[in-house]
């Protein structure tokens, strides 16, 4: 068989006849409204690139540099309908059924990557429900020791053939955050690996120049179940679409890190580094360990719980969603997604949103009283609580630091810890199994905490 040269030449043409962009822009994505949305992807050098918008008259240009590489940048407004993307270098791709509206990045281990069908769990509530206006992009698990380009993922839409392969809690997320936003659209970008310790999750650079980060990292332990190297799933599942704009990110991680003492400063580096990288200051929301017995220590997951509480009440920007109701004292992963995916969405819609008002917020002590015979915690007035039945697992210390249960009395936004003695410590929920006891009005839990008396 004879190819004449003329086609030959157009054969070898097209071969570099890109433009190429990574997988998370495809068919059916869903992209930030309000935003300048970055647009990358590589080419031929000197290949000229043009890219126009269904949703506005606007198009932007540019040129593939030496490196193969390209980047526009163009306005999304808040629009509804299907849209186009349109690509043109030496050929044209066009990217269809684009929706406009809200996207979050999920990440984290287990918890966060925990499907229905994993789970065998609200099976009822799922099993015949179709969200066009949904949108799942599941990035599929790899480690590498240089950041990619491409991120292995696609979009899916909520249908009955789809759910139950989809991350619980960022489904319920979803859901109630699109009952309160009026069906607006909504991403979900769901990067998660189960057993992953925090420190895998974070770049090479923030590893480098971050002491606790890096200390840490050099004593992980190896696992048949995931990557424990630094840096190396961030380099595949994270870095690939790094500046793709997300309105958040909710973290579902922290089980393969119970025991350390720096978490609270490992998560500090950890998100100023995405932070950086994404060029944007956007919202963290932190799921705290619900309860578990862990082997070991009695207070092994109860230190890493506080080390989040620290976390979120010192970074600007980061909210904690309190599950310590909807575990499982006998299995890591409780069934009960839908707690957590609705509380985050309840923060999420307090602090990003503004539609709910913030006594829906997760409470945080104001100020300690120390007594002769007592302790006086004191809330912010919005604060209304009620103490549920149950053990509450309130304790007090004495001088000689040995840790008695005590009584605890609501009124309003005040709770009132009575003892025999001048206290010198007290803690709440401070076992690993601890349940909360004590609920703002608005159904938020009392984190556990534990405080001394300076």
């Amino acid at each position: 068989m004879r190819i004449s040269l003329g086609i030959l030449l157009l054969l070898v043409q097209n071969m570099y006849a890109n433009p190429r962009l990574p997988e998370i822009f495809s068919d059916g994505m869903v992209v930030q409204r309000n935003s300048n949305l970055k647009i990358w992807g590589w080419g031929t050098p000197k290949e000229p690139i043009k890219v126009s918008v269904s949703w506005s008259d606007t198009t932007a240009e540019t040129v593939v540099n030496s490196f193969a590489y390209w980047e526009v940048r163009i306005p999304v407004p808040d629009k509804r309908g299907s849209q186009t993307i349109n690509i043109k270098g030496y050929s044209e791709r066009i990217l269809k059924d684009v929706l406009i509206g809200e996207v979050w990045l999920c990440s984290g281990q287990s918890n966060m990557e925990m499907t229905f069908d994993w789970g065998e769990m609200h099976a009822n509530e799922v099993a015949n429900d179709q969200n066009n206006n949904i949108r799942f992009f599941t990035v599929e698990k790899a480690a590498a020791d240089v950041p990619q380009q491409q991120i292995p993922g696609k979009w899916e839409a909520i249908a009955p053939e789809t759910i139950r392969s989809k991350s619980a809690t960022a489904y319920f997320f979803t859901k109630r955050l699109q009952a309160q936003l009026g069906n607006v659209p909504i991403g979900v970008i769901v990067s998660a690996w189960g057993g992953t310790p925090l420190e895998v999750w974070a770049p090479k650079s923030a590893v480098d120049q971050s002491e606790v980060l890096r200390n840490s990292a050099a004593n992980l332990k190896p696992s048949d179940y995931c990557p424990h190297q630094a840096s190396v799933v961030y380099n595949t599942m994270i870095h690939p679409m790094v500046g793709f704009p997300v309105a958040g990110v909710l973290w579902y991680q922290g089980e393969s890190n119970v025991g350390n003492d720096t978490y609270a400063s490992m998560l500090k580096a950890f998100f100023d580094s995405w932070r950086q990288a994404w060029k944007a200051d956007f919202q963290v929301y932190i799921v705290q360990l619900a309860p578990y017995n862990y082997d070991g220590d009695v207070q092994y997951g109860t230190a890493l719980r506080e080390q989040q509480r620290l976390f979120c009440e010192q970074y600007s920007g980061a909210h904690l969603a309190v599950i310590s109701d909807a575990g499982d004292a006998a299995d890591i992963h409780p069934r009960d997604k839908k707690t957590v995916g609705e509380r985050l969405a309840t923060l999420a819609l307090v602090n990003h949103y503004k539609r709910l008002d913030k006594s829906f917020n997760n409470p945080i002590i104001r100020n300690v009283r120390w007594e002769k015979k007592g302790i006086v915690l004191e809330f912010d007035p919005i604060f209304n609580f009620v103490q549920k039945t149950g053990t509450a697992f309130f304790e007090v210390a004495d001088a000689a630091g040995n840790f008695v249960k005590v009584p605890v009395k609501v009124s309003k936004n005040t709770l009132v810890i009575s003892c025999k003695f001048a206290p010198t410590a007290l803690r709440y929920g401070w076992q690993d199994e601890a349940s909360a006891t004590i609920f703002t009005s608005q159904g938020m839990p009392l984190s556990g905490f534990s405080l001394k008396k300076s």
